[in-house]
Order: structure tokens, then sequence, then C-alpha cells
């Protein structure tokens, strides 16, 4: 009996390859991003129609930098209203397949977070930042 490669066995071999491609989300945070609190960087957030993951986001209460991935094939927004628009702070807008970092100041709490760009935050985009000290 052979014990060389045969073509069956190549053929199993790359359909698990492609399983384990599979395996992960699509547009998933890339393990080169940080996603904890302000003391290990940035948070990442990947931003598509229509949705921001990770859902709920979790960070530490002070100044945290925010890395805005969109992943998505139109513009986004990051707006936590309550606190950026009593800062007056401008839209985030976020143009596909480009990243853009913002920093806050957070206190303790839960705070909401949407995309402002018309009818998005309707279509689902919106999400919870847990804010612990």
């Amino acid at each position: 009996m052979d014990r060389g490669w045969s073509p069956r066995l190549g053929v199993v071999l790359v359909v698990i390859g492609l399983a384990a491609g599979c395996a992960t989300r699509q547009g998933a945070i890339p393990p080169s991003v940080p996603t904890g609190g302000a003391d290990t960087g940035a948070v990442g957030v990947v931003l598509r129609e229509f949705e921001f993951e990770p859902r709920p986001l979790k960070v530490k209460a002070g100044k945290v930098r925010f890395l805005l991935m969109n992943r998505g094939s139109v513009e986004h927004d990051f707006m936590i209203p309550e606190i950026m628009e009593a800062m007056g702070h401008e839209k985030d807008l976020v143009q596909p397949g480009k990243t853009k970092a913002i920093e806050v100041d957070l206190k303790p709490g839960t705070y909401e977070v949407i995309c402002t760009v018309a009818g998005h935050q309707e279509a689902g985009m919106k999400a919870t930042i847990e804010v612990s000290s």
C-alpha cells in the first residue's frame, strides 16, 4: 500500500482548511487590535450594516480611545449622545474600509452608542457601552 499523498487526502485537507477559515466571524476584530479599556490601549469597534461589534462594549472609566473600523459598504458614525452631544462633538463619520480613532472621557455607568447616519439607528445600529470603575 502506498503511504504517499493521495488526491483524496489532499481534498480532505483543503476542506478542513476552508472549514477552519469559515469558523471565524466575517469582519471580526483583527487580533492585533486591543479590545480592553484605557489601560490596554484602544478599544476596537467594528462598524458595519447595521451593527457595532463587540456588543456590549466594555471599558474602564477614564479617557477611552475607540478605534473605529468601518467594515461596511457605506459610511457610519459613532455617537454617544449623552456625552458627545453635550460637548458639541462633531459627527465621527468613517468611510467604508477606513479606520478612525476618537477619545472620550467616560465615567462609570451605562451609555448608548448610535450611528447618526439617517436610518441606521432605526435599522438597529446601536449598542451599549458598559463603563466600570
